[in-house]
């Protein structure tokens, strides 16, 4: 069996060849007598429906109805990962500054899909994460938190998967694909939120008609809540938000001014940042989406009622 530590209990490194990458993110085979226990199941079917990329932070969140133990999870996270093969820690994590700072993410592996469909828990039309590592990560991020905060309220969390069998809308010839789709709702009142994930990579306006752009997107949804064609084509009735997390003031500035340019004032696009999800790439340990206040053009700011 090849050795991961040294007689010091040193991390060994990977060969160079390999890029050398150390045992914390290339995963070693050394044959496992460890079962899937109800703990687990929770924490794959978590990072199944909120697009895979999670930190223990957030996964810890997820399950602690099922341990309150952070450390008992800090210790079962690594034999999922060495032994059972059901995680991995994608090393792209690494390519940010200070990462030894920030809590390891991990993604799930084929063999996790297997356990899914053998325990009934595999979903169609999940979240779909195939951007960048980093969009990924602040997508899946935000969605998870989303359900997190929404435990602690009145409202209950409706992921994507529950309320349509498509993850596109279509505005003339063209399709429009959210980041994410769920629906807050209190048992009596529900909302459904199209949310979109800004890390500043693309242009907030474009002289091109047809290039992705922030100004692209709120034309697509003046035309999707503002005409109410989500309605007809995915069949629901409450209203909508569209809500934009980007990674910094300066750029939810620009987004409200071309919120203001391109649909004038308007109660359904709101905005907000996380600064964590910027350039040096630390994701919080927690956020509170659901707390905080949302910004509007022309309208006040707006708070999701959690009491």
């Amino acid at each position: 069996m090849e050795k991961s530590h040294d007689r010091l209990g040193r991390r060994l490194r990977v060969p160079l060849s390999e890029g050398y990458k150390g045992y914390r993110f290339n995963r070693i085979e050394t044959g496992s007598s460890h079962f899937v226990t109800v703990r687990d199941l929770e924490l794959l079917k978590f990072l199944h429906i909120h697009g895979e990329h999670q930190t223990t932070s957030s996964l810890f969140e997820a399950t602690k109805h099922l341990g309150k133990n952070f450390k008992s999870l800090q210790h079962r996270l690594p034999i999922l990962t060495h032994e059972m093969g059901l995680l991995t820690r994608p090393p792209q994590q690494l390519n940010c500054y200070m990462p030894s700072r920030n809590d390891l993410i991990y993604r799930l592996t084929p063999k996790a899909f297997d356990v899914l469909e053998e325990n009934g828990l595999l979903r169609e039309n999940v979240v779909d994460t195939s951007s960048h590592f980093a969009h990924q990560v602040m997508q899946s991020y935000c969605l998870a938190w989303f359900d997190l905060n929404s435990r602690e309220t009145k409202l209950n969390f409706v992921p994507q998967h529950e309320i349509t069998s498509v993850n596109h809308l279509t505005v003339g010839d063209r399709r429009v694909y959210p980041d994410g789709m769920f629906m807050l709702t209190d048992g009596q009142k529900s909302l459904l939120i199209f949310l979109e994930i800004d890390r500043d990579t693309e242009a907030v306006r474009s002289w091109k008609t047809n290039k992705q752009s922030i100004e692209l997107k709120l034309k697509h949804y003046r035309e999707i809540i503002g005409k109410g064609i989500y309605k007809k084509q995915l069949g629901i009735t409450c209203g909508a938000f569209v809500l934009f997390v980007t990674v910094n003031q300066r750029r939810e500035d620009a987004i409200l001014d071309a919120v203001k340019e391109v649909v004038g004032k308007n109660s359904y696009i709101l905005t907000t940042h996380e600064d964590g999800f910027d350039f040096d790439f630390s994701p919080p340990k927690n956020i509170d989406l659901l707390g905080r206040k949302w910004h509007r053009s022309g309208h006040p700011d707006w708070q999701f009622p959690v009491t």
